[in-house]
């Protein structure tokens, strides 16, 4: 492995350590984990097919500028992202037997989330180099892991509320799954499209509280966790 792959998947694999160890009641199969990181990895290339089709409509029908950089980030580029990180954690563990316990849904969306983003992670390293590899391991790849906790953390609800019979909850609690992160990641990618002083300001302050808020959640999780 050559320095700029190890570069562009380390971070992640730090990342889904530390989730990993988190999960304090139950470990979960490491076989499920490495299936997600794989699926998470696969779904980069019909996701990427999507964005490029919805970017080519995007560019003949909407004018460059603002309202362009909405539509592109939010629904071009970040629900599309996300949805795909979501069918790939329903796909492998709604009714796997290993889903179980609350904090388990933060850990399989987590692990979703990393493999896409190792992936994509590995595209740009290889592109850029170090130092992108550097900027991306503090902000990209973090990114990607806070947005799949989120995801997480209402697809957890879901599996509650699905077990005590509330199917209106569940159903609210999934379209949340994507919406919560979709919303977080549109806004992240933004705040770069943009590119002003105003905007990459707030993209700055806004990792800064995203990374306090998610640190508080995820342990908030790890130590409420209970049986499903």
């Amino acid at each position: 492995m050559d320095i700029l792959t190890a570069l562009a998947i380390l971070p992640g694999l730090v990342i889904i350590a530390k989730v990993y160890t988190m999960d304090k009641i139950e470990k979960e199969p490491i076989g499920l984990l490495l299936l997600l990181l794989a699926l998470g990895a696969v779904v980069c290339f019909p996701v990427a097919w999507v964005e490029s089709a919805l970017a080519g409509i995007l560019n003949v029908t909407v004018p460059r500028g603002t309202f362009y950089n909405l539509i592109d980030n939010f629904l071009c580029v970040a629900l599309i992202e996300e949805g795909g990180k979501y069918l790939v954690t329903r796909f492998c563990t709604w009714r796997n037997r290993a889903f179980d316990y609350r904090f388990d849904a933060i850990v399989y969306a987590v692990a979703a989330a990393l493999g896409f983003a190792m992936l994509e992670n590995c595209f740009y390293v290889w592109e850029g180099g170090i130092q992108v590899a550097l900027m991306r391991a503090v902000l990209s790849v973090p990114g990607h892991a806070m947005f799949g906790l989120f995801m997480g953390i209402s697809y957890g609800i879901a599996k509650v509320h699905q077990k005590n019979g509330n199917n209106a909850a569940m159903r609210a609690a999934l379209w949340r799954a994507v919406l919560i992160p979709t919303l977080i990641h549109g806004f992240y990618d933004f705040c770069l499209s943009e590119g002003t002083y105003l905007s990459v300001g707030a993209f700055y302050l806004f990792m800064i509280i995203l990374y306090v808020v998610a640190w508080k959640n995820l342990k908030k999780a790890s130590v409420t966790d209970q049986a499903i």
